[in-house]
């Protein structure tokens, strides 16, 4: 066990978590946490190499590790021992004190096996996931956030929660009282995720901006949609934006956008209407109040929203949740988890945390 009241024991921390976006995302609580705790100290981050923008600009880590899950092992091998080269040259061992993975499987064991002194990998309190998806009995007597668990990781470093969010920083960041065009409410829609039952109906989402969009033209608000995704989103947000032509303005997203430019359009966003997906978890990282629709995972799970504005808009059905993470199409076919949330139910809910939004209530009083 670290004797806890010596900074001096640990003079390199590695922590890893390989995927997904909004994984890794989570995950930044923590990084800062070890920063505040071990301000001397190299800590370095490893995730998945499509995710290293999540930490390129971050104050609190040295250096981003990007993984390829194309590593061959010989490439798997050559890397590492980059890394113990850097690390040697830098604090005078090859390997690190301390190893935090979050990640907790194969790959991750093959990156840490060698390069640590200390391991500690995050506990997954499987049998309570297996509870409540299968037997639909929650065994926490409270939930616990996913950035909880990070934290418990390393609860024997004796890390004090500072009470804030998530962070990903930009190379140029636009103070927050610029980042809005006081004349136009933009209104951001992440339509995608990875798995098919946490995305809500396209039409839905669709009829959720035109609906938010005339509430607000009464309040002689100008409104356009963004919206956002990924590559794999495309199609998607093309099935959306199908429904808006003719009826209000709307911007797609880039061409294969990258993280940051996802980034600085949620920026322009007064309010997101999304999916439980990784756009969620870079809106709250972004400050951005957001409307998660819920199908079939639910916020036991420990992956609502972290410390944000938001709501969650979700259908009680008894036979959520039907998975942890998503499945490809509802087991029993009839996906009333999501058939069963109307768009004025959202609207309702988005109307609610816009008119608790400051921005939105300042440029309202100068219209």
């Amino acid at each position: 066990m670290l004797n806890h009241s010596s900074n001096e024991q640990i003079r390199s921390i590695l922590v890893i978590r390989l995927s997904s976006m909004g994984d890794v995302l989570l995950s930044t609580p923590l990084v800062r946490l070890l920063r505040q705790r071990f301000s001397d100290a190299r800590i370095d981050v490893c995730v998945g190499e499509e995710w290293s923008a999540i930490y390129r600009y971050n104050p609190h880590c040295n250096t981003v590790l990007g993984y390829k899950r194309s590593f061959s092992r010989r490439e798997l091998r050559d890397w590492k021992r980059t890394i113990a080269a850097a690390l040697q040259s830098s604090t005078g061992s090859p390997k690190y004190d301390l190893i935090l993975d979050l990640q907790r499987n194969r790959r991750s064991r093959q990156i840490w096996h060698g390069l640590g002194r200390r391991i500690h990998r995050i506990r997954k309190y499987r049998l309570q996931k297996l509870a409540l998806v299968y037997l639909k009995k929650n065994l926490h007597t409270q939930t616990i956030h996913i950035t909880e668990r990070y934290r418990n990781t390393a609860s024997h470093l004796g890390l004090n929660d500072d009470g804030r969010g998530l962070e990903m920083v930009l190379r140029t960041e636009i103070p927050v009282a610029k980042r809005r065009d006081g004349g136009v409410v933009r209104i951001g829609i992440a339509p995608g995720a990875h798995h098919a039952t946490k995305r809500w109906l396209p039409k839905r989402f669709a009829e959720a901006a035109l609906l938010l969009a005339e509430r607000l033209q009464t309040h002689r608000k100008s409104v356009e949609v963004v919206l956002l995704g990924g590559r794999a989103d495309e199609g998607i947000c093309r099935e959306v934006a199908d429904f808006l032509v003719g009826k209000m303005r709307y911007v797609l997203p880039p061409d294969n956008a990258t993280l940051a430019e996802t980034a600085q359009l949620l920026d322009s966003c007064a309010v997101l209407l999304c999916n439980d997906t990784g756009i969620m978890h870079l809106a709250a990282a972004r400050g951005v109040p957001l409307v998660a629709v819920f199908g079939s995972t639910v916020t036991e799970l420990g992956f609502a929203p972290f410390r944000v504005a938001h709501r969650i808009v979700e259908a009680q059905v008894e036979c959520r949740p039907c998975t942890h993470i998503g499945r490809s199409a509802c087991p029993k076919g009839h996906f009333a988890c999501m058939r069963n949330i109307e768009a004025v139910k959202v609207v309702e809910t988005a109307w609610e945390l816009l008119s608790e939004s400051s921005h939105f209530a300042r440029t309202s009083r100068n219209s």
